[in-house]
């Protein structure tokens, strides 16, 4: 950076051309401060930069795929996590666009600072960057020769892997061909072994694992926890936060992403400053999300998942004014199984006056859980398993195959089984997909909801009630939405009762916090 006068620049580069940013602060561990500038928001440089091609980073896909092809090439691995030195301050712009970087560090100063070189939040920055380290990057490579190792490189971080009787003697090689071609390594920040955090992605060679950091997850639970103290009422703004790291998150723990498009239409229809309530279907989520978190890890296996080729079982529901009779039978086995449930077992699926009739869709996405429990596929696994590319289940009903492609809704009571078989598909490292069949291609689980057992072998039936299938998710979730409708209930008596006497006034509705 040099220090000049605004005048001097208009004169040099012209009015239009000069856009001055606040300088900025950020605090360091040790209690010292950085200065930098930001020119992120407010100054509308970022607006006007226009990619001309795209950026190829890598992303979960290529993390999984290190440490799986690090995994099986059946010898023991090392990793480094690197981390350059004051990146973007190596990157020169053109001097016709040094002043798309000017600060002050006081406003009443008639001395502005403009910056010669990338800095922090032009988008252009990380651009030219990757763009410069994928040469390095490929020097590199080409000099490593033959030698087994991996690398991969997100705008300024860098990770390897290398495996082998060599692997220390590569590392050291590979470090050396950076240092070569004058890479400014920030060593104190290197990180290594069987296990190492990249670009916030946590990699487990020992376990073949990919996915977050405790701190990181615990992160996002501690954040649920502080919006159930406060009732659920926060501000978008922090809201969005929290959302756009459940996002980042969902990316390699792909089991959220279809419970996630409530919590964003609802971040998307409010205002940045808006101080409210969240709805009922984004607690429901959050909570089915925080139950989640603390009985799973962060981590998801980054083996080839194991395909079951072809349907394993078929399943169907019998909707009654009184019952609910689930009913299925396996394929390659011919075992089935049967459960008859009443409104006392599943009061989910009943309504006052419409019996369970009404909820054909739910019962059978609940037969569809009880057969994966019956016939064995919810054991917790490390391990992925694929079901016709996973398992498929043939069901008669076509609003589940939809739903089990997409994996979200927000109906209930569908919702709430919807998250309860994803949270036994996540344990057991399972991807289902059902697929429709008609009725008459069916018959078999057909006839056993109905109690006609001509086609079945009696021997083979698998004795399971409903208090077998972990529904603990289905129920601590459907009493919470018993108890917020009856506190809206009891909310809208009083406000009629409020309204009758004459004593309420109508309030101007704001959309931003009190101040």
């Amino acid at each position: 950076m040099f220090p000049t006068r605004l005048s001097v620049l208009k004169e040099q580069f012209g009015e239009d051309r000069i856009r001055i940013a606040s300088m900025a602060a950020i605090s360091k561990p040790d209690g010292s401060v950085r200065p930098l500038h930001d020119g992120t928001h407010s100054v509308r440089v970022n607006n006007c930069i226009v990619y001309q091609d795209q950026i190829q980073c890598p992303g979960p896909p290529e993390v999984a795929a290190v440490v799986r092809e690090s995994h099986e090439s059946r010898e023991a691995p090392f990793c480094v996590s690197a981390d350059i030195k004051s990146a973007h301050r190596l990157v020169k712009v053109r001097k016709k666009d040094w002043t798309y970087m000017a600060c002050k560090a006081d406003s009443n100063s008639p001395t502005v600072w403009v910056n010669r070189v990338g800095t922090f939040g032009i988008s252009s920055a990380p651009y030219w960057w990757a763009k410069l380290f994928a040469l390095i990057g490929r020097f590199v490579g080409h000099l490593m020769g033959n030698a087994w190792f991996m690398h991969l490189v997100y705008v300024d971080d860098l990770h390897g892997s290398f495996t082998g009787r060599s692997k220390f003697q590569h590392l050291w090689i590979w470090i050396l061909a950076f240092e070569l071609i004058g890479t400014p390594f920030a060593y104190h920040k290197f990180r290594g072994g069987i296990s190492s955090e990249f670009v916030g992605y946590q990699m487990r060679y020992d376990l073949t694992e990919v996915g977050i950091s405790v701190r990181r997850g615990e992160w996002l639970t501690k954040w649920i926890e502080s919006a159930a103290e406060k009732r659920f009422v926060v501000v978008t703004r922090d809201f969005a936060e929290f959302l756009g790291r459940l996002g980042f998150v969902s990316q390699l723990l792909v089991w959220l992403k279809p419970h996630l498009s409530p919590l964003f239409a609802w971040s998307a229809a409010t205002a940045a400053s808006t101080v409210a309530k969240l709805p009922e279907v984004v607690i429901l989520t959050l909570r089915y999300l925080q139950a989640e978190f603390r009985a799973e890890s962060y981590m998801v296996s980054a083996r080839r998942p194991h395909y079951f080729s072809g349907e394993q079982f078929r399943t169907d529901a019998k909707c009654t004014p009184d019952s609910v009779v689930l009913g299925g039978w396996e394929l390659t086995t011919g075992r089935w199984f049967q459960i008859v449930l009443d409104e006392t077992a599943a009061p989910y699926l009943f309504q006052p006056g419409k019996g369970a009739q009404w909820a054909s869709t739910s019962a059978e996405l609940l037969a569809t859980m009880a057969a994966m429990v019956a016939f064995g596929w919810t054991g917790e696994s490390r391990s992925r398993k694929s079901l016709e590319i996973c398992l498929t289940a043939g069901t008669d009903n076509k609003s589940n195959e939809f739903l089990s492609q997409k994996r979200s809704t927000t109906k209930i009571p569908l919702m709430l089984i919807n998250m309860q078989l994803s949270s036994i598909l996540s344990r057991a490292r399972v991807s289902a997909r059902l697929r429709w069949r008609p009725r008459e291609e069916n018959t078999i689980a057909d006839d056993i909801t109905n109690s006609v057992f001509d086609q079945v072998d009696r021997s083979k039936k698998v004795e399971i009630g409903y208090s077998d299938l972990p529904t603990q998710i289905i129920h601590s979730l459907y009493e919470a939405k018993a108890e917020f409708d009856k506190a809206r209930e009891v909310h809208r008596a009083a406000a009629k009762a409020q309204a009758a006497s004459g004593l309420g006034t109508k309030r101007k509705r704001v959309d931003k916090t009190p101040w």
